[in-house]
């Protein structure tokens, strides 16, 4: 998460040591997101330290998604219609303009 209204040039990073430089310099917080979904969860504490220890190691970081970034170029989270309930809205538009198809349409899009 963000502290400060910055993002990164690309969408996505794959080198732990650009992370890294943005925590230590306080403009960034990463979380070991699994342990505070867990039961129990993790305290917040234990979540930041166990991310910061994954990214020094490098071996089991393998990219991260700067949402921020990619809401800039366009990218938008796909729209549940109607919580799931089916049927399209005037929301369910993609940045192109076409409409997204329910997910009971989706079946059909299979090769």
């Amino acid at each position: 998460m963000w502290l400060v209204d910055k993002y990164f040039d690309d969408t996505v990073t794959n080198h732990a040591s650009i992370l890294l430089n943005r925590i230590s310099l306080n403009e960034l917080l990463v979380i070991e997101s699994t342990g505070i979904t867990k039961t129990p969860p993790l305290n917040f504490k234990v979540a930041l330290d166990q991310a910061r220890a994954r990214l020094q190691d490098g071996t089991r970081f393998y990219f991260t998604v700067d949402v921020t970034a990619a809401r800039k170029i366009g990218i938008r989270p796909l729209l549940l219609s109607e919580a799931i309930g089916g049927g399209s809205s005037a929301e369910d538009i993609s940045p192109g303009g076409d409409a997204v198809p329910a997910h009971e349409d989706l079946a059909a899009l299979k090769p």
